[in-house]
């Protein structure tokens, strides 16, 4: 008998197989899978950081500008997650889990392109500059 219940240790249910979902009913792989995507974007945004002193001597941007540029990518999320919960409310959490990911890898690219064009001579620092905005606000 179990001392703290009075019952039968016998008649406790059978332990079960592990589970296949986390107990809210998400699916394992799906887990993983979003665990891979945050991991991809953490690694985009630490790769961009890094890459910043050759962006510096490749481009002839100053610090402040690249820091601030990449510092604008979280500044969308203050505003674009509440409106993006209420939308995945309505469409569903994997339509807006792609379209995040779609839009952070975009930005990424486009940040990328940017930097090549500017480094090569063919934009100027302005429009440089100006599309790196729009890119990291596709990211953010």
């Amino acid at each position: 008998m179990s001392a703290s219940s009075g019952t039968p240790l016998s008649s406790r249910p059978p332990a079960s197989h592990p589970p296949t979902s986390h107990p809210a009913g998400v699916p394992r792989r799906a887990l993983w899978l979003l665990a891979a995507a945050l991991a991809v974007i953490g690694a985009g945004q630490a790769i961009q950081v890094s890459v910043i002193p050759a962006l510096i001597a490749a481009t002839g941007l100053d610090a402040g500008t690249l820091g601030l540029l990449v510092a604008l990518g979280v500044a969308p999320f203050l505003v674009g997650a509440p409106l993006w919960g209420r939308v995945s409310d309505r469409l569903g959490r994997r339509p807006v889990l792609l379209i995040g990911l779609a839009g952070a890898s975009a930005g990424h690219a486009v940040f990328a392109a940017a930097a090549d064009l500017l480094a090569r001579g063919m934009i100027d620092h302005d429009t440089a500059i100006a599309v790196m905005v729009v890119s990291r606000l596709m990211f953010g």
